[in-house]
């Protein structure tokens, strides 16, 4: 529940986001549905220590986590919306790269050890011709 105007009109903004991107959980907390990233709001009055503890001073304020590391954190008005959709979609698009970066060096590594076993396949072939002359 968001208490100030600002941030009502930037939680219905940031609702829709959640929704073309993050999990959804049902009821009991079960995932129904893995989404790309994960969504939290924190309502100021009730998690006070815990904003003063991630260094918020100013809300509404997004903080951006890759890996379990910080990566941007800025106040972001409704106004400012647009800007945090680009970082949505670069953090998504960055995510995308990756996987076809591990996707390449997966199937590098395997190309690698079909090469490695024709060679010793070969090799043993050649070691038994010679062995039987």
């Amino acid at each position: 529940i968001h208490r100030c105007k600002t941030c009502k009109k930037l939680g219905v903004k940031l609702d829709k986001l959640a929704l073309q991107h993050a999990d959804w959980v049902n009821q009991d907390g079960a995932v129904v549905r893995e989404g790309q990233m994960r969504f939290a709001s924190v309502e100021w009055e009730e998690g006070r220590e815990l904003c003063r503890s991630l260094g918020i001073r100013q809300v509404p304020n997004i903080h951006i986590y890759s890996g379990g590391t910080k990566v941007q954190d800025f106040v972001c008005l409704p106004t400012d919306f647009q800007r945090l959709q680009g970082y949505v979609q670069y953090y998504l698009d960055k995510q995308e790269r990756d996987r076809k970066q591990r996707e390449t060096a997966f199937e590098e590594t395997l190309d690698r050890g079909r090469e490695l076993i024709q060679t010793t396949l070969a090799e043993e072939k050649v070691e038994k011709k010679t062995k039987l002359y």
